[in-house]
């Protein structure tokens, strides 16, 4: 038995309508190079490592553009293939852009945009579907809209108009990972890669929330000091706070695990896994290992369903430090700068950010915080930007829901003036399901 495909039919006419400018048989290489590169050990350690949901995967060397289509056309037509977590980033796109395609196809540039995404800026695929959202979202506010025609030096992206008023749109695209977030992990699986060994043996879950930064901190750190709590935490839970950390080490239990395994297939990649293991849903910084016994079926050689799960580890792992969390709420300054210097002299412009929220509440309010700072006294070089908008995204994956999105829209007018051009602001999310007085991110999890 294998999982029924899923089937929605606005993703399928956005993703037909990037396919028809790919010839079939290239489309076909490009999904081999991906299928190529996904190799999956049997009976061998795994890890999922639920970071992966903010990021390509190091081991899908491929541009990003191809990596969105796949996802796409896995969970359209290949679903035990699909991969739930980075496929629940795109899928509300998709859906999105499938829902308004008729509306998106006849716009002046549009088309001349896809081709250049699939042909020469595959590794923009981001910026590119985010443009393709500020477009539709003014369209469906009644605006009449078109690409502004790229040439040798920057321009904004679109050009829209309603009542006799026009503006210049720029749409920016905070990337998935700062700087500082990909040093942290790094720096991460150094100290981690000691006690690995003991973790999986033991069948141990660890939440751990450091106080400091862990650049701060040897790379023998958990070596010395977490190792006596794990072997105390084979036999009963442990608890530990001090300055430095705060632990938490319990024991996972398989059997309840097991047993639906023999029931029903699970992927290694399921996110049925973090409850069927009692893990915090909400974790952050999530990953779990197994060793396991797996299967496959006739034609499916390259996915793998879990037999028996023989030994598992989990860490939860996560840093309070107020240094760490200033420099993962990255402001969006540089974007917003670089926006006002494409806009020409004398122009009426508006400017959207596009970012995603996978840090957490205390990073998202830091971030809304500086932001807010920062545009209180912008100087826009005597450029006319009267309107800023930052949207923020989050996507999930669910046990029982393959993927649902969030959405926050911060609005920040310039020189007061109190009339937003847009009724409606949500790009993805409908209007309606906007959250009052709060934001996405300090909301309980969904379930």
């Amino acid at each position: 038995m294998t999982y029924n495909n899923y089937f929605d039919e606005d993703i399928e006419a956005a993703l037909k309508l990037f396919l028809s400018y790919i010839h079939p048989a290239d489309w076909e290489n490009r999904k081999e190079k991906i299928r190529s590169q996904i190799d999956i050990p049997i009976n061998n350690p795994t890890s999922l490592d639920l970071d992966s949901q903010k990021m390509i995967p190091i081991s899908i060397a491929v541009e990003r553009i191809d990596w969105y289509l796949y996802l796409m056309d896995t969970l359209l037509y290949d679903f035990n293939s699909y991969e739930p977590y980075q496929g629940a980033r795109i899928a509300p796109i998709f859906k999105k852009l499938g829902e308004n395609i008729e509306k998106l196809k006849p716009l002046k540039g549009f088309e001349s945009r896809v081709k250049k995404l699939l042909k020469k800026n595959k590794k923009e695929a981001d910026a590119v579907l985010f443009e393709f959202l500020t477009a539709l979202m003014y369209l469906n506010d009644g605006y009449s809209v078109k690409f502004v025609a790229e040439g040798e030096e920057k321009t904004p992206d679109l050009e829209v108009s309603k009542d006799g008023k026009s503006w210049l749109v720029e749409c920016k695209r905070l990337s998935q990972n700062s700087d500082y977030s990909v040093h942290e992990r790094n720096q991460w699986l150094k100290l981690l890669a000691p006690v690995t060994p003991f973790l999986q043996a033991g069948n141990l879950s660890l939440s751990i929330t450091f106080h400091v930064e862990l650049h701060t901190l040897s790379d023998n750190y958990l070596a010395v000091n977490l190792m006596p709590l794990l072997m105390t935490a084979v036999n009963r839970p442990v608890t530990e706070n001090n300055s430095i950390w705060s632990v938490n080490i319990k024991k996972l239990h398989l059997d309840k695990a097991n047993k639906f395994i023999k029931e029903f297939d699970v992927k290694l990649s399921s996110p049925i896994i973090k409850k069927l293991l009692n893990l915090n849903p909400e974790a952050i910084g999530l990953t779990i290992g197994m060793k396991t016994k797996t299967r496959y079926y006739k034609g499916t050689e390259n996915i793998h369903f879990i037999n028996q799960i023989k030994n598992a580890w989990a860490i939860d792992r996560y840093c309070d430090a107020a240094e760490a969390i200033h420099a993962k709420s990255r402001n969006v300054w540089r974007q917003i700068n670089d926006a006002i210097n494409q806009m020409p002299f004398g122009a009426q412009a508006i400017i959207h950010v596009g970012i995603e929220t996978y840090d957490g509440p205390e990073v998202e309010l830091r971030r809304l915080e500086k932001i807010t700072e920062k545009l209180a006294n912008l100087e826009t070089k005597g450029k006319d930007v009267q309107f800023i908008y930052c949207h923020f995204f989050q996507t999930y994956t669910l046990p029982n829901v393959i993927w649902t999105a969030d959405e926050t829209v911060a609005k920040f007018p310039r020189n007061d003036l109190k009339i937003l051009p847009l009724q409606n602001d949500f790009m993805i999310i409908p209007q309606e399901m906007r959250l009052k007085n709060t934001t996405h991110w300090e909301r309980p999890f969904p379930e």
